[in-house]
């Protein structure tokens, strides 16, 4: 058999080797044959496909960018999430990095199989949206006729419900405590202090704080559509987050804040840049358990529900979807006095626990009524937190 020209030598050592992708690969010390059949399944492995196309058809990189530059055009056009699309790049990035120069008419249910395999150590909820979006993008192509039909995908399935749910509870809480929450924000320094308030007192994660605007702050109040749901969110701020947002309101005529060199807390441009400087902040305070950002959202409505407040006023603060027809379609109107409430209530428990467990004694009609903070007045009776409480046991759990 005459010697192939793919580059495979002879090592010093005696095996056959060849460098591909500025990695070296030592084949064994049997025949040519052998060694090149390893380089094959190598090959193989690393475009996860059985050779490579030569012949001309879309590729799955091609495919790819056509799907991404129209649902650019939908960001533009306020139809599709900024920080959905920014998630896509980095799923449909890494689909690229495998199987990008594949034809999709030639990908096979094996090509799928394996790339399942390079999703080992990945956590369950990033396995599933990965496969999500790859799927939304195939289902996409059909129904625009770029291809004549999804392939087949193998073992490429989505993670069983019952396993996430082991997953997260092998996490432990993903709640701060009022201990963690009360040195988080006292630990934080400049901005950090504002971003940590805003988190807390409105439920934010943090690529919402990075795209806040200076007209979505109106006095004591916050409003402004979630991006991921589109639902309105209102929420009254504390004095001390007015206080931080005031000291550190940038000179840009859009956005109200910017980082130290001026630029804007963009996660679509830097997915790390409020989650490292987190972690940094986390490290300072001593606290070890593996909670993101995210945990401010969880915390503020996991402290919300023991309040003496209504699930749809959770929900207007959080902008929680959960395709309630009642509450998303025909009941109008903000509350914003029981808004404040609420608000107020989350405030109590992490800057002042005395007041936050008055509460709760007002919660189980052991004082005569809620009092306001500022003015000591009586806001709500108890015959008031009786209905309340119906109100709230008629009503599902609240889910974060």
């Amino acid at each position: 058999m005459a010697k192939r020209s793919s580059g495979i030598f002879k090592h010093s050592s005696g095996q056959w080797a060849k460098t591909y992708k500025r990695k070296r690969y030592y084949l064994g010390c049997g025949s040519l044959r052998d060694a090149q059949k390893k380089l094959d399944e190598i090959i193989a492995r690393d475009t996860l496909g059985i050779g490579q196309d030569t012949s001309e058809g879309l590729t799955v990189s091609q495919l790819c960018t056509i799907y991404l530059k129209t649902k650019a055009k939908q960001v533009k056009a306020g139809r599709f999430a900024e920080s959905t699309l920014t998630g896509y790049k980095k799923d449909l990035d890494w689909l690229c990095k495998h199987l990008g120069r594949r034809r999709v008419d030639n990908l096979k249910g094996y090509d799928f199989t394996l790339l399942m395999d390079e999703l080992a150590g990945y956590k369950a909820t990033a396995i599933n949206t990965k496969i999500t979006r790859v799927k939304a993008m195939l289902n996409w192509a059909v129904q625009q006729d770029i291809i004549e039909q999804k392939p087949s995908l193998g073992d490429f399935k989505l993670i069983n419900t019952a396993i996430k749910r082991i997953e997260r509870s092998s996490v432990g809480s993903r709640v701060f405590t009022q201990q963690e929450a009360s040195s988080l924000v006292e630990g934080a320094n400049g901005i950090w202090k504002a971003i940590m308030l805003l988190g807390l007192n409105c439920a934010m994660e943090g690529a919402e704080i990075g795209r806040l605007r200076h007209d979505d702050i109106d006095g004591e109040w916050l409003s402004k559509p979630r991006g991921k749901t589109g639902i309105q969110r209102t929420c009254w701020l504390w004095p001390e987050t007015r206080e931080a947002i005031e000291e550190h309101r940038s000179d840009d005529p859009k956005l109200l804040f910017l980082n130290r060199y001026g630029n804007p807390f963009s996660v679509e441009v830097n997915p790390q840049c409020i989650s490292r400087p987190f972690k940094i902040l986390k490290d300072r305070v001593g606290l070890e358990r593996p909670v993101g950002f995210h945990a401010w959202r969880r915390t503020f409505a996991t402290v919300a529900s023991t309040l003496p407040v209504s699930e749809r006023t959770i929900r207007e603060i959080t902008a929680h979807a959960n395709n309630d027809m009642l509450h998303d379609h025909y009941i109008e109107g903000i509350n914003k006095p029981e808004i404040k409430k609420c608000c107020q209530g989350v405030r109590f428990w992490l800057m002042e626990p005395e007041q936050y467990a008055e509460w709760l004694d007002v919660r189980s009609g052991k004082l005569e009524g809620y009092r306001d903070a500022e003015t000591d007045e009586i806001l709500i009776s108890n015959e008031q937190i009786s209905m309340i409480l119906r109100d709230i046991t008629k009503d599902k759990p609240f889910l974060i």
